[in-house]
């Protein structure tokens, strides 16, 4: 039985992106002389046997893969066997052409790789960028969907609390109908408080409970589908940021709890009802869609609503910052 130890396995793309193809085709002689493997996507597959990785290069013999080896590979996802290779532990870095400006970057430095040296600084920095840097981006990108669900709540509690302090009552009533019409039946899906609290949840934790009722996909890791605490489950040392306060904190605030499921032996979700976030939701939508005392209750209401946006925002960068320490 053959062993390999390489440093690194490097997998690209060689049918989508042919200026990758010809770098890493080129550099290749480069990568073997110091202890890296470069190979094109479709010609290399992983397999597990006898509690061990393999890995199969087209037209070579197989190979038994080296627990220390990292592999950084373009779209994981389509390359055979690489669920085994990531449940054994192997440190996987995925990258995507969808990364812009970093992927771009990448190829402009291998492009320049001249010798021996540059290539090892150059393969240190992106190892690097992907197994720290832009394993926060899932996070930032959960921020920015949880804005992007919630501000145009804000925006419409703005609205009616400037027609109230004006006695525009006229205008006020249409506001509201126009809200009521897009918080009931959008093109979309429904877009109350109480549904985008929903979505954001499913978000977060992927209860599959939601999953048919929040129209919304999951948090999308580069095309993989994936909650953020299902990411996290991902990352090395996600046990001790799953534990964390700034985790139950952010979870806390958007009317989650965890608990331990003993039959499948793992951790489920449970939406909490009697959370604040709920009774806030459940507040704003019924004064506004039934109308009642309106202006009474609406600065109440948006101070309310957008201090809550300000801690949801601060628990998202006190976990990323957890995760960056």
């Amino acid at each position: 039985m053959s062993s390999i130890s390489f440093q690194v396995i490097w997998i690209y793309s060689p049918d989508e992106h042919l200026r990758e193809r010809y770098i890493f085709e080129e550099k290749k002689q480069l990568f073997a002389e110091d202890n890296m493997l470069s190979v094109a996507r479709g010609e290399i597959e992983f397999f597990e046997r006898y509690g061990q990785i393999f890995m199969k290069i087209e037209g070579e013999p197989e190979l038994l893969l080296s627990d220390k080896t990292i592999i950084i590979a373009h779209n994981y996802d389509s390359i055979i066997g690489i669920q085994d290779v990531i449940n054994r532990g192997f440190e996987v870095l995925d990258y995507s052409s969808s990364d812009g400006a970093p992927y771009e970057e990448m190829l402009n430095d291998f492009e320049e790789v001249s010798d021996k040296e540059h290539l090892i600084d150059i393969v240190n920095k992106w190892i690097n960028f992907y197994r720290y840097d832009f394993k926060l981006d899932p996070i930032r990108r959960i921020k920015h969907r949880a804005l992007n669900l919630f501000s145009h709540i804000l925006v419409d509690l703005q609205t009616i609390k400037e027609l109230c302090e004006t006695h525009d009552f006229g205008q006020l009533v249409k506001v509201i109908e126009d809200i009521r019409t897009t918080w009931e039946k959008p093109i979309h899906g429904c877009n109350s408080p109480s549904d985008q609290l929903a979505k954001l949840q499913y978000l977060l934790v992927g209860n599959e409970e939601e999953k048919k009722n929040t129209n919304v996909l999951l948090l999308s890791f580069r095309g993989k589908g994936r909650s953020l605490y299902h990411w996290l489950e991902q990352l090395p040392k996600h046990a001790s940021y799953l534990t964390s306060s700034e985790w139950e904190n952010l979870l806390c605030i958007t009317g989650l709890a965890s608990q331990e499921d003993k039959t499948k032996k793992g951790i489920t979700f449970i939406r909490r009802k009697d959370s604040s976030i709920f009774n806030l939701c459940d507040e704003v939508g019924d004064t506004i869609t039934n109308a009642s005392d309106v202006c009474k209750k609406i600065n109440n209401l948006h101070n309310k609503f957008s201090a809550w946006i300000t801690q949801l925002t601060d628990a998202l960068d006190c976990l990323e910052q957890t995760i960056k320490s």
